[in-house]
């Protein structure tokens, strides 16, 4: 059980496998979104393509195992995905009209999205790319909606500016930590005494020091 516990948390200490983590995530939104539209709501969508956008999804989870797939290219992939469902939420919202219910979930979904990115730049470049796709629904629409454009416009500002607040504080934190963890690797390996650093549960040692 112990070694299970451990593999599990070695597994997670890697950066690359966090953002696998996330794809296989977007397929379950896929799935329980469409479920959840079709089984709680009167609201018009087609399950079927929720559950094939669902089991693409799957698929580019376990395809980013491969030892060619790098941690840009996963985090590429991810971001792909993560557009791909905001699309298919915009689908259903067109399908409604922008009616309450369905911007509703749109506002949900929006915010979650905008509120988990940490790199500032993918925030740019997503959110406009959103904001655009929005754009485009509403053309369609010919600016005919349920639910008001301004509030709509409103709304959008609301999450971006508090999505970009949050994302450039944990950018920002994420940058200390980094430079405080150099910092202490560097007087770590510089220390003219040897060091070691050891696990307390079972006294073995996880690093030592390049003594000078």
């Amino acid at each position: 059980m112990i070694n299970i516990v451990e593999k599990i948390n070695f597994f997670f200490r890697v950066r690359i496998n966090f953002i696998r983590l996330e794809i296989f995530f977007c397929s379950f939104f896929c799935f329980f979104f469409g479920y959840f539209i079709e089984q709680f709501s009167y609201l018009t969508f087609d399950i079927y393509l929720t559950n094939s956008l669902a089991f693409l999804v799957v698929i580019a989870g376990v395809f980013s195992f491969h030892p060619n797939f790098k941690k840009n290219t996963v985090r590429l992939l991810s971001n792909l995905i993560y557009l791909c469902c905001f699309t298919l939420v915009l689908y259903f919202v067109y399908l409604n009209n922008f009616n309450h219910e369905a911007y509703f979930i749109l506002t949900i979904n929006y915010g979650f999205y905008s509120f988990s990115l940490s790199s500032i730049k993918v925030f740019f470049r997503l959110n406009i790319v959103l904001w655009i796709l929005t754009f485009f629904v509403l053309v369609a629409l010919n600016f005919q909606t349920v639910t008001p454009i301004y509030f709509i416009a409103i709304t959008y500002l609301f999450i971006s500016v508090l999505g970009f607040a949050m994302t450039y504080s944990r950018n920002y934190y994420k940058k200390e930590i980094k430079e405080r963890g150099e910092l202490l690797n560097m007087i770590f390996n510089n220390s003219s005494n040897s060091l070691l650093l050891v696990n307390k549960k079972d006294y073995s040692i996880i690093e030592v020091n390049k003594k000078n």
